[in-house]
């Protein structure tokens, strides 16, 4: 009989060409990321740069910049003035005076001489007239007239412009 030898201590041969490529790969991966670490270091530098060139050059007053002239500020008061209209009080008085068979096409208010234009348009004169007659009834709109009426070339439709003082709290 032969002898049963029992040696757990030592393990199974590993081919050595194995050790050596898995050290290959792992330092050519280390070399790689290295590389690859101080290029984005490089890029940052480029781009950091480029920051503070931009931001002193922001910095600096620009020359370009001249006074307004009276015809701007004659422009940018009546921006202003526009703006300031209380636009809830004359849309409210239009809501309250619209009827369903009518459109109104535009409102053109005029803040220098406080009137406001209705341009639209009714299936009828009489549409026309009972809107007309609805916003005399509201009491931020005074002198309210017909400025002028026209029938379409369909012959159905009625063009109206109606004028009005607007006398809102300002």
């Amino acid at each position: 009989m032969h002898a049963l030898e029992i040696d757990v201590l030592r393990g199974p041969s590993q081919p050595r060409w194995a050790m050596w490529l898995l050290l290959a790969l792992a330092l050519a991966f280390a070399f790689d990321t290295t590389r690859h670490y101080f290029s984005l270091q490089e890029q940052l530098a480029v781009k950091r740069a480029r920051l503070a060139r931009a931001t002193a050059q922001v910095s600096q007053p620009s020359k370009q910049i001249q006074p307004a002239d009276a015809e701007e500020y004659k422009f940018a008061r009546q921006v202003i003035s526009r703006l300031a209209l209380p636009w809830e009080q004359l849309f409210r008085s239009l809501e309250a005076a619209r009827t369903d068979d009518l459109a109104l096409l535009e409102v053109a208010p005029d803040p220098s001489t406080g009137a406001v234009m209705l341009s639209g348009e009714a299936p009828s004169y009489l549409a026309v007239l009972t809107y007309a007659a609805r916003l005399a009834e509201q009491p931020e709109l005074r002198e309210v007239r017909l400025a002028r009426h026209e029938i379409k070339n369909d012959g159905k439709t009625w063009l109206f412009g109606i004028s009005a003082s607007w006398q809102a709290d300002r």
